[in-house]
């Protein structure tokens, strides 16, 4: 990551005459550098943990010559990336046990080829255990290099793979959920629990259904149905919102109860009742995800109706000449190749297209003036026409209008670019904080309502070293779990993030550099934008 952004810092304000940063009448700033302690800590830690495994090695030659038992080293980095959390502990338990049982291994023998072989690699996995992912909170895991906030995780009131403490959520329509106020708003948990509740059923369902833990999924859809059905469970749910909205969520959570969560149902069964790996399977895994979603929706849209009417996020006076979004909106977006392109059509389901189209939703709870600046500028048709004009496999980034527009928006009959402030909405705060990074405001570790943990988190470009630089530049974040671990990566809380892209986002790793935007256009929350 390090070596990316200081050969090519991906999210500054782009200039298409001299590829450098700009600011309106300030020189260009240089890429932000690590400090000296960060670029050497890397280095020391890799001699160290040699010089660790060389010393393991040893010791271990020489415990096997006394007594040829396995002795076996599970990291704990190794577990929480492949077992996602949960069954991290299963396998350090496992291994314990095994451990001080003393299983014998038949293979083992002083100076055997094996042996030697299995000692090699028990070192190696040490190795890797030392070199790991953290587990920091708010810390300094070197000197000179922060560890992000602590990752967004949904689930909180049911287990699964989704729940607390057990994986990183990277699903946009439950993180847009999560994102929504309404513990700050209503009450707290325990007010809105019922609604949360049904909401993880849903989402035990859907990490479920990849693995085909079908009696798993089977029994979140059975909780979802009972929680719609349940009287009690209605009436709190609808205890929730205004009276004038109650008809609005009855309608939806019938539409739950004889609808949606049936179709659920009799998918799961039709799952379970095939062959893994079949054309069947395949079929019943994908229109699972459409249902899945389609009750996903619904949810979001009852936990929407809970906002209180005429509810808007304080924007400070500074900036009331600013559009501003009170609530959420989607973005359709058409791209194509260039005339001459010789790079793949798109691609999806096997099948070609000369068009990709994607959703985006931005959420104006969160980020209300990023968000309304952005929603304002595709009303405009600002972006129609336009290129993409970065796409690395880390960002995709537009919105760059040459260097006689000064590289971002200038509204007609002015002469100056129209800037936004840096906007980021944190959970545990009613209202976003304005023009300071998460480590400037000292906050490094508290998470943010949109953070940078899935493909397709959209957010606001800027110069580096001009918090409130931002116009009409925006990039789209390409998540790499390897590169960026989601909740500790270095854009939450640096970079306004304000959306995710919900629909298509198939397409994402397809664009490339020149592709033309052909459209983008408000399909829906256009009336939620208030300009000044």
């Amino acid at each position: 990551f390090f070596r990316m952004s200081c050969k090519a810092p991906p999210l500054r304000l782009q200039s298409r005459t001299s590829g450098v940063a700009r600011a309106e009448g300030v020189a260009a700033a240089a890429p932000a550098m690590p400090t000296r302690a960060a670029r050497r800590a890397p280095g020391g830690r890799v001699v160290v943990v040699a010089a660790c495994s060389l010393v393991a090695v040893a010791v271990l030659s020489q415990v096997q010559k006394v007594a040829p038992s396995t002795e076996t080293f599970v990291s704990p980095a190794s577990s929480w990336a492949l077992a996602g959390g949960r069954g991290s502990g299963a396998a350090l338990r496992g291994a314990t046990a095994r451990a001080a049982a003393g299983e014998a291994d038949s293979e083992a023998s002083d100076g055997s080829f094996w042996g030697t072989l299995r000692v090699m690699a028990s070192g190696l996995v040490l190795c890797a255990a030392l070199l790991g992912p953290p587990r920091l909170s708010g810390s300094l895991e070197h000197p000179g290099l922060t560890a992000g906030p602590e990752p967004a995780l949904a689930g909180a009131y049911k287990g699964g793979s989704f729940a607390l403490g057990s994986k990183v959520n990277k699903d946009p329509l439950s993180l847009l959920q999560y994102a929504l106020p309404l513990e700050d708003l209503l009450g707290g948990k325990e007010k809105v629990q019922s609604i949360r509740a049904l909401q993880a059923d849903i989402e035990y369902v859907k990490s479920n259904v990849p693995v085909r833990l079908w009696d798993k999924a089977s029994q979140g859809s059975n909780d979802a149905a009972k929680a719609v059905a349940d009287p009690t469970s209605r009436k709190d749910i609808l205890a929730l919102v205004s009276a004038d909205r109650k008809p609005q969520v009855e309608a939806i959570l019938d539409k739950l109860q004889k609808d949606e969560i049936p179709k659920l149902v009799r998918g799961i069964e039709k799952g379970a009742s095939v062959s893994m790996g079949t054309v069947k399977d395949e079929e019943a895994f994908v229109s699972l995800g459409e249902d899945t979603k389609a009750c996903q929706e619904l949810i979001g849209q009852i936990e929407d109706l809970m906002i209180p009417a005429g509810y808007t996020t304080t924007v400070p006076a500074e900036f009331s000449n600013l559009p501003r979004l009170s609530g959420r909106a989607d973005i359709e977006v058409t791209l194509k190749r260039p005339e001459g392109s010789t790079e793949k059509k798109y691609q999806k389901d096997e099948a070609t297209f000369p068009e990709a189209v994607f959703t985006i939703r931005v959420d104006g709870w969160s980020s209300p003036v990023t968000a309304g600046n952005f929603v304002d500028l595709v009303d405009k048709g600002f972006y129609n026409k336009m290129t993409i004009q970065r796409s690395d496999g880390f960002i995709i980034q537009t919105g760059d209008s040459g260097a006689a527009q000064k590289n971002g928006y200038i509204p007609p009959g002015e002469t100056k670019v129209r800037k936004v402030p840096l906007e980021v909405g944190y959970i545990g705060r009613k209202d976003p904080l304005y023009s300071e990074t998460v480590d400037e405001a000292g906050l490094v570790g508290r998470p943010v309502r949109i953070p940078f943990a899935v493909d397709g988190t959209i957010a606001q470009a800027r110069v580096e070293f001009d918090n409130d630089s931002g116009s009409s530049q925006v990039f789209m974040f390409l998540f790499e779990s390897d590169m960026t671990p989601a909740g500790k990566n270095l854009l939450d809380g640096r970079y306004g993030s304000f959306g995710y892209t919900v629909g298509g986002n198939v397409f994402l790793r397809q664009i490339k550099e020149g592709d033309i935007i052909l459209s983008m256009k408000v399909t829906n929350g256009l009336d939620r934008l208030v300009r000044p």
